[in-house]
């Protein structure tokens, strides 16, 4: 089936080539329909093919698992496994017209063949695997302990980042289980809200400190690289990346793989060979040359094959060492040259960051956290970054109930801010506000929206009541009476129809849709900035008591 997919597939393409090739006032009819079915032959062939090398993966799983050698185990979220549909479509791409029938699986499984045999666990279901690792399958009730066995025994453990509560009990337990020289994690292709979601679940549920996005976004806003690991389990990023004359045409990732993993290769003992110059890559670049266009862009990435080669050799292959509190050389450069200007929100928070730790009433809560033994024990930057994301909680514990210590004016000024909040955002993540369920990242991505002023405006709030409460200023009182009172007269101005979906939605939220959630918190908000100052400020006492 592979190679008859193959015959088709080439077929098509050539034919389609030739019948291109006919002046136009010497085509027929018949030409143009053969033309027209030349497109679903070419998908035929390239169906044919790739269900082909899915039968091919099938049959020489059980050979590989039998085997006696070692094995890699590589645990993902099912869902980064692509679709049939995307890997034919692919294959009608003139950029991927070779590459795209081939596996991320595939060419991960290449880079680190030394190491052993790629192993995967199996979607539940599936009738045909995704061409790369040998599947294990396992039921609902023995996929933790076959995760288990094979932790254990595997030369290698690498996790693709993601999303899930399986996949969390995997890292969790790998964590826990697997000596840090032999665990990596895998982030491939994410976008930068992703990361951060994955870098903020790492701190908080893997005590693992990841660089922020700003540091790591590479091509196209999106995050790849590897986190491997020290001896005494510091989390290290590695870039993917490869001397651009390096890369394979037909498997373009397998040599960025490989300079990615130079540092664990030499860490583990095997030698590490250098992939070869990509002959294709060359002379593409030649003939551009020779065409006179070429000139100054060959220059440009024979610097990239040096400086790629010199940071892959040098930089990289130190990862391992251990790190002094006197090192002076980042471990990260390549990647901070190359971030984007900080945005307002990025100024804003660091700000933010800077003035808990300059005030000493926070200071000295903060230190009653972070001067913990698992924290002293650390070098001063690692322990630096973590007191950093305690600070972020500490914080946010504080800001709500500091709320109602602040005097009007910050008071009036968040109110007005989180009218401003619900406007901008959108259902989902209004609602959530709205029920006091909204996540961090959702919070960021609303505020990224706003005016650099406005974002300044959020933090100073933020920093008075975080303030206010842990000085234990006094909180102020709500007087019932008056929100009734007002209540009562802002349904009255109301419309009976829109007064019944604000009560019923007030009275039972859980059986209201996002949308009736979201309208009636934002016509509240709309009615309070309506009333007069003192009113106002009442309402705020009370949303926020």
């Amino acid at each position: 089936m592979r190679n008859s997919g193959i015959v088709i597939f080439i077929l098509a393409i050539v034919a389609g080539y030739a019948l291109r090739a006919i002046p136009q006032d010497q085509r027929t009819g018949f030409v143009d329909v053969l033309g027209w079915l030349l497109i679903p032959l070419t998908l035929v062939g390239a169906f044919l093919f790739w269900r082909g090398r899915q039968f091919e993966a099938r049959a020489s799983a059980p050979t590989v698992l039998a085997g006696s050698g070692p094995q890699v185990l590589y645990l993902r979220p099912f869902r980064s496994d692509a679709s049939t549909l995307r890997y034919v479509l692919q294959s009608l791409l003139t950029a991927r017209m070779i590459s795209g029938m081939i596996t991320e699986e595939e060419q991960l499984r290449d880079a680190i063949q030394p190491f052993g045999d790629l192993v995967a666990i199996g979607r539940p279901g599936e009738k045909l695997p995704l061409p790369g690792a040998a599947r294990i399958y396992a039921s609902d009730e023995e996929w933790k302990s076959v995760v288990d066995q094979h932790m254990t025994s595997s030369r290698l453990v690498i996790i693709r980042a993601g999303s899930g509560q399986g996949l969390l009990w995997e890292m969790r337990e790998a964590i826990k289980k697997v000596e840090s020289r032999r665990l990596l994690f895998l982030i491939l292709h994410m976008k930068g809200k992703d990361y951060e979601s994955f870098r903020q679940q790492a701190a908080l549920s893997l005590d693992i400190v990841l660089p922020p996005v700003r540091e790591v976004k590479r091509l196209l806003f999106q995050v790849s690289g590897l986190v491997a690991f020290t001896h005494d389990g510091k989390p290290i990023f590695l870039p993917l990346r490869s001397p651009l004359f390096r890369r394979s045409v037909l498997k373009p990732m397998v040599p960025m793989f490989q300079f990615t993993l130079r540092p664990v290769f030499e860490e583990s003992g095997l030698e590490w060979r250098k992939p070869p110059v990509s002959g294709a890559v060359v002379f593409a670049f030649s003939l551009l040359s020779l065409l006179g266009v070429g000139f100054v862009t060959l220059l440009a990435f024979a610097g990239h094959e040096w400086w790629t080669s010199r940071s892959a050799g040098n930089t990289q292959s130190a990862v391992f060492e251990e790190v002094s509190s006197s090192s002076s050389e980042p471990l990260l450069a390549p990647v901070a040259e190359q971030t984007k200007p900080a945005s307002p929100f990025d100024k804003a928070e660091s700000r933010f960051e800077k003035r808990i730790f300059s005030t000493p009433s926070l200071l000295a809560q903060i230190e009653k956290i972070v001067n913990s033994p698992d924290l002293s024990s650390l070098p001063p930057d690692d322990a630096a970054a973590k007191a950093g994301n305690i600070a972020q909680e500490f914080a946010r514990s504080h800001v709500r109930s500091g709320l109602i210590r602040l005097p009007d004016d910050p008071l009036l000024a968040k109110l007005e801010l989180d009218r401003k909040f619900l406007k901008r955002a959108d259902s989902e993540t209004c609602a959530a506000f709205a029920m006091g369920k909204i996540s961090a990242q959702q919070v960021t991505q609303v505020l990224h929206d706003f005016e650099a002023r406005e974002i300044d405006q959020w933090f100073d709030v933020s920093f008075q009541a975080l303030k206010a409460d842990v000085d234990g200023d006094p909180a102020r009182s709500v007087h019932n009476e008056r929100i009734r009172q007002t209540m009562q007269a802002m349904l009255g101005a109301m419309s009976e129809e829109d007064s019944a979906t604000m009560r019923r939605v007030w009275a039972n939220p859980a059986q209201s849709s996002k949308e009736e959630i979201c309208w009636t918190e934002r016509t509240l908000r709309g009615r309070i900035a309506g009333l007069d100052r003192s009113d106002q400020v009442m309402w705020a006492l009370a949303i926020y008591k």
